[in-house]
């Protein structure tokens, strides 16, 4: 698995972010990272981030658009 190229999809997503987690999202968004970290696949780190979606873009203010593209991204790893 590309987990360099995973993270910099994921890192500019969140970089087009327009709010700061809250500290109640904080737990919550480091329990998905450590998550993400231990995902040895394209697969699981695309269903990890499809479960934790609507939270993912709620908590760092997403748009649908943005988070769409990064998984687009992500999963044309896979091929």
């Amino acid at each position: 698995m590309q987990k360099e190229q995973i993270k910099l999809i994921l890192e500019k997503a969140f970089q087009q972010s327009n709010k700061t987690p809250s500290l109640w999202h904080l737990p919550k968004i480091l329990q998905i990272k450590t998550q993400l970290e231990h995902c040895s696949t394209v697969p699981e780190v695309l269903s990890l981030l499809e479960n934790n979606r609507e939270f993912i873009k709620d908590s760092l203010g997403l748009t649908e658009p943005i988070f769409s593209a990064a998984i687009t991204s992500i999963n044309k790893l896979k091929e």
